[in-house]
C-alpha cells in the first residue's frame, strides 16, 4: 500500500505505526548541554532562536528538535535496533516493530528546502492482522489497514 501527500500547500503529514505507545515520538526535546556557548542558527533567518532552558538543579539544556517525529525511521520488536529507512522507501512491516514511521511526507514540489522530499511511503504487510496508523504531526488523523 502506498500513502502519499494530497495536500494543495506546503504542509507534511506523516504515516506512522506505533505498536507501543511509549514509542510516540515528541516534535522537540530537551538535550542536556554543558558549558553553554553561544547557539547560532546555520539559516539565514533573522525569526530563529534557541530554546534554552534550566531545571530546578540547574542543569541546562537546549530544546531540539526529535528526528524520530520527522525522518524515516523503524524500531524493532525488542525496541533496541533502530533503523532510518530511505526516503521515498519501500517497507515491509510485519506487526512486530514498536514503532514504523514515512517521515514528514510533503505535497510534492512543496517540501521545504533543506528538509527530505519525502512524497510517499510504502509498506507491504508481511502478515494478516489489523494495523492502526496515525499522523504524528496531527494525530487525531488515522485509520486502520485490515490485511486478510
Amino acid at each position: 500500500m502506498t500513502w502519499r501527500n494530497p495536500m494543495m500547500v506546503s504542509e507534511p503529514h506523516t504515516v506512522t505505526f506505533i505498536m507501543d505507545k511509549d514509542y510516540f515520538p515528541p516534535p522537540a526535546t530537551p538535550v542536556g548541554i554543558s558549558n553553554l556557548t553561544e547557539l547560532k542558527s546555520l539559516l539565514p533567518n533573522p525569526n530563529i532562536e534557541p530554546l534554552v532552558v534550566s531545571d530546578q538543579n540547574g542543569t541546562t539544556a537546549v530544546i531540539v528538535d526529535n528526528a524520530r517525529h520527522y525522518i524515516p525511521t523503524a524500531i524493532d520488536s525488542t525496541g533496541n535496533n533502530v533503523t532510518n529507512l530511505s526516503i521515498n522507501g519501500k517497507y515491509s512491516l510485519d506487526g512486530a516493530e514498536k514503532f514504523v514511521s514515512s517521515g514528514w511526507m510533503w505535497p510534492k514540489g512543496l517540501e521545504p528546502a533543506g528538509l527530505p522530499p519525502i512524497n510517499n511511503f510504502t509498506v507491504t504487510f508481511e502478515k494478516p492482522g489489523t494495523y492502526d496508523y496515525l499522523c504524528v504531526v496531527h494525530p487525531w488523523m488515522n485509520g486502520v489497514v485490515t490485511v486478510q
